[in-house]
């Protein structure tokens, strides 16, 4: 924290010129630093250290009690909702909460079913249903840990309401790994352990009479809920193990909206923390919500490549802040996972802070309103996709601006090491091989029989599975609409079923299968069971059970969230960008290195030799080298721009050079007076109308026009909202 608040003060008293990037980089610095705040706050500790329970009377009860699951359904995949049911109800008694219309799946599966438009009068109605002395409240993508959730349970004793836990993935199978999650979970347990009220989403036990007391409030942070009965004398145990398994998204269309919503709901009670306990209490809520909006920082220094291209140079100290900044970030990120006892997983951590960013940008608008209600927001399914195109574009544009000045070499460095990233980062996410799918694998190592032939599966999932066999062996009949198939679970059981191919993937002498399952509600229990016991024990590492093991999961035709024509047309649209601008980005990279500067003709000076549009491509040469006849890029001092005139002589005078040049459709000229040492661009080749794009974003009204539609397009996403 220190080193921070020293490099921030440096940053500042370095600067001349770049002032507000100062300022920028500054705030972006010590923002950065509240969860080291926080740990310093709650106190040094890791993760496996057990919480303690709060001032209250000491549980005397037995050590398991009953609970009673409350699932609420909301737009999650049916195949994934319909296994949440089917794996609480195993746990103990289950009631359904969900909005009208619900698919008739969901009665069908033996548990209570409540619809209701109104979330908070249908928890009412469901919890009038309880007849177990706790309630876990969970979402359609959480499955509850009996014997954690019984150990809860039996916490609730006088005066303690709520019994707070963790949630863990309930498979490895995820759209992205989210490191940042366990970093989030381990600093709200230690802010707990100092008193710091805050809802566990899908992990928070309530007792069942303080919830039909005192009902939940649909608008406001369910953190809020619990501080308001921590003010009428109720305390709170924590439960430092898992007592739900969470099943992640595997997709984009419903990784961002889950996204998106969780971000809201963590920032939202963070944030109306701020207002109630002690001291402390409002400090650590205070550093966590500056940690949950961490996007805001990253734009203050993602200005660097923007200012730094621009006409002025920042001086060598300036750069060497700057270095210092990005090494104590570091520093930062090491010393937080140190304390709190996680393993250091840098790539692992960016690739999660990447994915994140659109969801803490969002929750500004929670830190703001402490509304519980997330808008649902009309993303596009690679939103990264797009903001990498829109950072590459902007980036780039300075470096190839034939009005400015060339930037100095670290300046050009930095930029274009943010070029590659981001056309690598936008190259990978189109290469996600994950897009199609709604529901999530498991390794699973079973028999299935068909048409008297045994395979062996290699994951399985609610909708499915994926067999393995020899290239030169028997086949299933893949022009069959009804497969029959006999599945031998590792329970000594087996169940019947009709399939049908849904995939195939060849891999040396080996080809794996997609099976869609359509199985009864009886066979489906079964298989249910079968995939919460292959996920206890799944893993990686387990030898000939590839989660990767098809592209494509075996999915139901009508499982997961159906996709509009724009928004395949968005999605498409997006696609091809990507490919184009990564071609020209590659380009101006390589050109970059190997000495040569793309550049933009913008008026008519030269014609007909070039027209408004377009670009030449010059290379380096010293000023005391150019010839009368070549096309050269100098400084013209009076507009202080760069001019790609002809050059009409070179007149050398001591170690200076006064060069004059001439567009060949003017009849005056310019001179410049250089060092003989200054590097110059010589033109070396031409291409026609490939920056007339560039030239058009430079005119007013097309500018106007885009802030106008990227305006119209934000109103419109913020305002759609899905029930």
């Amino acid at each position: 924290m220190v080193l921070s608040l020293a490099v921030a003060a440096a940053i500042v008293a370095t600067s001349d010129e770049h002032r507000l990037l100062a300022v920028l980089l500054a705030a972006a610095t010590v923002w950065s630093a509240a969860p080291l705040v926080v740990l310093l706050l709650s106190g040094t500790g890791t993760v496996g250290a057990t919480d303690p329970t709060p001032a209250g009377p000491t549980p005397t009860g037995p050590p398991s009690a009953a609970f009673t699951t409350i699932v609420r359904v909301g737009d999650e995949p049916l195949d994934i909702a319909r296994t949440t049911i089917l794996l609480a109800a195993a746990a103990g008694p289950t009631i359904v909460l969900t909005g009208p219309g619900a698919p008739p799946q969901l009665h069908r599966l033996g548990v209570p079913v409540i619809e209701d438009a109104d979330a908070a009068a249908g928890l009412v109605r469901a919890v009038a249903r309880v007849d177990t002395s706790a309630i876990l409240l969970v979402s359609g993508r959480a499955v509850p840990v009996a014997d954690a959730c019984r150990r809860g349970a039996a916490r609730l004793e006088p005066g303690i309401g709520w019994v707070t836990g963790r949630t863990a993935p309930f498979s490895r199978d995820r759209y992205v790994g989210d490191s940042r999650h366990d970093v989030t979970v381990a600093l709200v347990a230690a802010a707990r352990r100092r008193g710091l009220v805050a809802w566990e989403p899908d992990a928070t036990i309530i007792a069942t009479e303080l919830l039909r007391s005192h009902p939940l409030d649909a608008d406001r942070p369910l953190g809020s809920w619990l501080r308001r009965r921590a003010g009428e004398g109720w305390g709170g145990a924590a439960l430092d193990e898992p007592i739900a398994r969470r099943a992640a998204p595997v997709d984009a269309a419903a990784y961002w909206p889950d996204t998106i919503a969780r971000q809201w709901g963590r920032t939202a009670d963070l944030a109306a923390a701020i207002g109630t306990g002690s001291t402390r209490c409002r400090l650590l809520a205070a550093g966590l919500t500056l940690r949950e909006l961490f996007a805001v920082p990253l734009l203050f220094a993602s200005a660097l490549p923007l200012f730094a291209a621009g006409p002025t140079t920042p001086s060598t100290t300036t750069v060497m802040v700057a270095s210092v900044a990005v090494a104590a970030a570091g520093i930062r990120w090491a010393a937080l996972r140190q304390g709190l006892g996680l393993p250091m997983r840098p790539l692992r951590d960016v690739t999660a802070a990447i994915h994140s960013t659109p969801g803490s940008l969002v929750a500004v608008g929670a830190a703001v309103t402490r509304s519980r209600r997330a808008p649902r927001l009309a993303l596009p399914e690679r939103p990264l996709v797009w903001a990498a195109l829109l950072l590459t574009v902007v980036t780039g544009a300075r470096l190839v601006d034939g009005t400015t000045a060339r930037p100095s070499a670290p300046v050009m460095g930095t930029a274009l090491a943010a070029l590659a990233a981001l056309w690598a980062f936008s190259m990978g996410a189109l290469a996600q091989r994950n897009w199609a799918r709604s529901t999530y694998r498991v390794p699973l190592d079973v028999g299935l029989v068909s048409a008297g032939t045994t395979f062996r599966t290699v994951n399985g999932s609610p909708s499915g599975l994926a067999l393995v066999r020899q290239c030169d062996g028997p086949d299933v009949d893949a022009t069959a609409t009804r497969l029959a198939v006999s599945i031998a679970l590792d329970d000594g059981t087996a169940i019947d079923a009709s399939a049908r191919v849904s995939g195939r993937r060849r891999s040396g002498d080996r080809e794996v299968i997609g099976l869609v399952l359509n199985l009864g509600d009886r066979a489906r229990a079964a298989w249910v069971d079968q995939l919460d016991r292959a996920a206890q024990g799944s893993g990686p590492e387990r030898a000939g059970a590839r989660v990767d093991a098809l592209t494509r999961s075996p999915a139901a035709p009508d499982d997961g969230p159906r996709r509009g024509r724009a928004a395949r047309v968005l999605d498409g649209a997006g696609a091809a960008l990507a490919a184009i601008v990564s071609l020209v980005v590659v380009a101006a990279l390589v050109l970059v290195l190997f000495g040569f500067h793309p550049l933009v003709i913008r008026s008519a000076s030269m014609t007909p030799t070039y027209a408004i549009g377009d670009v030449v491509v010059s290379e380096n040469v010293l000023a005391g080298d150019l010839r009368p006849g070549d096309v050269a890029t100098v400084p013209a001092d009076a507009i202080g721009e760069t001019l790609t005139h002809r050059v009409v002589s070179v007149a050398g005078v001591g170690s200076s050079v006064t060069v004059e040049t001439r567009g060949d459709a003017n009849t005056t000229g310019e001179r410049v007076v250089l060092d003989a040492g200054t590097t110059v661009g010589r033109v070396r080749w031409s291409v026609p109308w490939l920056g007339r794009p560039a030239n058009s974003l430079r005119s007013s009204p097309v500018r106007v026009a885009l802030v106008g539609a990227a305006a119209a397009l934000l109103i419109t996403a913020v305002r759609r909202r899905v029930r």
